[in-house]
């Protein structure tokens, strides 16, 4: 995906190769001059002041491990297209409704809710459009009939079988040899 992403133009490189890059390169960096200041201490002072150079080292780790998760640099076409997603989770969140024509926002709630979900904002969305009705939207329902129901059709018989044969009768159930043997006419 993230290949995907800087191959369209959304991102100068790949984000994941990015922030490890960076990762890598400030862990290296934070080590080798903590390295360096202990090696100036001792040339200096005739010892390395250990805890200082330490805390500073953990500080400036921490730095680098969160700010390494934003270096990846989007492209201007990037950039536009995150502030028009950050843009449709504010639609999304607020849900104002007031301002939606009671005729449009049966259409509006099926056109954004599989963004909804996406962003993670479903239960949210579906809470703001409650007095619906409940119906599936049109994109969520089968498009053959005959699939929809030999899917339907096959789950029953394997429910109404796995009902049927509860652990209880499962274990007095015969098994299939017994039944294939069972089945086979007589010897004459």
């Amino acid at each position: 995906m993230y290949r995907s992403v800087a191959r369209q133009g959304y991102f100068v490189a790949n984000p994941e190769s990015a922030r490890n890059g960076f990762l890598a390169g400030g862990v290296v960096l934070v080590l080798g001059l903590a390295a360096v200041a202990l090696a100036a201490q001792i040339y200096l002072y005739g010892r390395g002041f250990v805890i200082p150079v330490g805390a500073a080292t953990v500080l400036s780790l921490l730095t680098v491990f969160f700010t390494s998760r934003t270096m990846p640099c989007r492209t201007p076409k990037g950039r536009r297209l995150w502030r028009r997603v950050r843009g449709l989770e504010e639609v999304i969140r607020k849900a104002e409704l007031p301002m939606i024509e009671m005729a449009d926002r049966a259409d509006i709630f099926e056109r954004l809710l599989p963004c909804a979900i996406a962003l993670g904002l479903s239960r949210r969305w579906a809470d703001a459009f409650a007095d619906l009705a409940a119906v599936p939207p049109a994109w969520s329902r089968p498009t053959r009939r005959s699939t929809a129901s030999s899917v339907s059709g096959a789950h029953r018989r394997r429910s109404a079988r796995a009902a049927a044969l509860s652990p209880r009768t499962r274990a007095r159930a015969p098994s299939r040899k017994t039944r294939a043997v069972a089945a086979r006419p007589a010897p004459r």
